[in-house]
């Protein structure tokens, strides 16, 4: 459900899917190993779970679901009562998906459509070894690599700056650029939030928000509600209404 429209569409229920097998290609930049592959893992009795669905058309939509400890995408028509799941998959982590220019693209990094662009954003969380430590690590600090994608040349371009105007807001399930001029936030930021992933650098936040500022590289924290991000199958999410 839309939460600003309350307009609803019904999907069709987890436990009803059928395997599309397709040839081994490549997913994020690599080969697909055969151990990685979805078709061991699709057993009945697998426990399934959805992640990130987004709207392609009117006539597709598109998922990221978790199969036991295998992750990968699948397909529906609205109004139909299958999903179509892919038989290339990770046992890996596919962070991110949308639908731009027509196709679907996967990353395990962050996507997000700015004006007509698509910026990539790798969040990487540095630890040291600390038996001191519950889990043994102690965060030391957090980096953000920006990049955008140039259509030309196929690649993508490594970016300092996302604008003084602009902030990018990242989540699991939603990822968008925000024009922040109209409103009291910091310009050229990433803000991103727990999503249970690394709870060895959250576990003595003072928030479950952060603040990244990609001119100097500081990341601080921003009050919001503690302990309401930490389940990894509804992890939290932005919304933002529609512009």
């Amino acid at each position: 459900m839309d939460p600003f429209s309350e307009i609803t569409l019904t999907l069709p229920n987890l436990s009803s899917f059928c395997l599309v097998d397709e040839p081994v290609g490549i997913i994020n930049g690599g080969n697909v190993l055969d151990e990685d592959m979805a078709g061991p893992l699709l057993q009945m009795d697998t426990v399934i779970s959805l992640r990130k669905v987004i709207r392609c058309s009117e006539l597709l939509i598109a998922a990221i679901i978790d199969i036991g400890p295998l992750c990968t995408v699948a397909y529906c028509q609205p109004g139909s009562t299958t999903w179509l799941v892919s038989g290339l998959g990770s046992k890996g982590s596919v962070i991110d998906m949308m639908f731009y220019e027509g196709g679907i693209s996967y990353f395990e990094s962050y996507l997000v459509e700015s004006h007509g662009a698509l910026p990539l954003v790798k969040r990487t969380i540095l630890g040291i070894c600390d038996n001191d430590t519950i889990g043994g690590i102690k965060p030391v600090g957090i980096e953000f690599d920006v990049c955008q994608s140039d259509f030309e040349s196929r690649s993508w371009v490594k970016v300092s700056s996302v604008g003084d105007d602009q902030a990018l807001f990242l989540s699991q399930s939603s990822s968008q650029s925000v024009d922040v001029s109209q409103y009291k936030l910091k310009g050229d930021c990433i803000y991103f939030m727990d999503d249970g992933s690394c709870d060895w650098f959250w576990k003595d936040a003072p928030s479950s928000c952060a603040v990244y500022d990609m001119r100097d590289g500081e990341c601080f924290f921003i009050p919001l509600p503690t302990g309401s991000c930490k389940d990894l199958k509804t992890p939290a999410a932005w919304l933002f209404p529609q512009s």
